[in-house]
């Protein structure tokens, strides 16, 4: 009819635009990484880009890139940095390896979107035992903190801010940072620690992300970022990260 005609030709401009924004501004810009168009993409939205054109998170709003050296939590270790490689079959690992690929593969967003129960049992035996180093924004950090607390567990982690917004993977796996912190909480004993390890093991400041409050309304409406696992070998290209 003409009445739908009209209406779609008012509502289509509108559309596009919603389209074009969810696929191109968001992750460039940095405030969208999880949900957004880049899911089978393997784009970096943090410590640097990898697209060959476009640079990303550049408001860079979601604050340092902070990589994740040790965990305790089981809450947070069952999402981060969501290795699923325990479904592979001998046979497809093989495969992979014979590819040139390590043979592990991570899906962090399955577990985010639809929980932890959804991820597999971590690998074990060989490497599978090992943790795996991740790096995320500062923000993130601060909202797996925040999680890890509501969870009422006890925990510890040692996490280290990288210097610098940007650098290659050599930097993302090995830099030593600008500062490295250790928190260990327990609720049950009313105990919680912060301390600065790069700085001899002074207590952290009120600028540290453990001491940080809660994250705001806006700060939450950032969205989820993805952690980047960080694999021994120093491979020069980023690892897979997504589905």
């Amino acid at each position: 009819s003409d009445a739908g005609g009209a209406y779609a030709s008012r509502c289509a401009p509108l559309l596009i635009a919603i389209a074009w924004l969810h696929a191109f501004v968001g992750p460039i810009v940095g405030v969208q990484d999880l949900g957004s168009s880049n899911m089978y993409g393997n784009l970096r939205l943090h410590g640097g880009s990898n697209h060959y054109l476009t640079p990303t998170n550049v408001l860079r709003l979601s604050g340092d890139t902070v990589r994740i050296e040790s965990s305790t939590s089981q809450v947070l270790n069952s999402l981060y940095p969501g290795e699923i490689s325990s479904v592979f079959t001998l046979r497809a690992t093989r495969v992979l390896t014979q590819a040139n690929h390590t043979g592990r593969q991570f899906n962090f967003a399955m577990g985010r979107v639809l929980g932890a129960w959804a991820l597999p049992p971590p690998p074990r035996g060989g490497l599978g035992d090992a943790f795996v180093p991740y790096t995320v924004p500062a923000l993130e950090l601060r909202r797996m903190l925040s999680e890890a607390r509501a969870a009422g567990e006890a925990f510890s982690l040692v996490y280290t801010v990288l210097d610098g917004a940007f650098g290659d993977e050599e930097w993302r796996g090995s830099s030593e940072g600008k500062r490295k912190v250790r928190v260990s909480e327990d609720p049950t004993r009313g105990s919680a620690e912060c301390v600065v390890l790069s700085a001899g093991g002074e207590a952290c400041g009120v600028d540290d992300l453990p001491k940080m409050p809660p994250l705001s309304v806006w700060e939450k409406a950032l969205g989820v970022w993805n952690p980047v696992p960080i694999l021994p070998g120093g491979h020069p290209e980023l690892h897979c990260f997504g589905p």
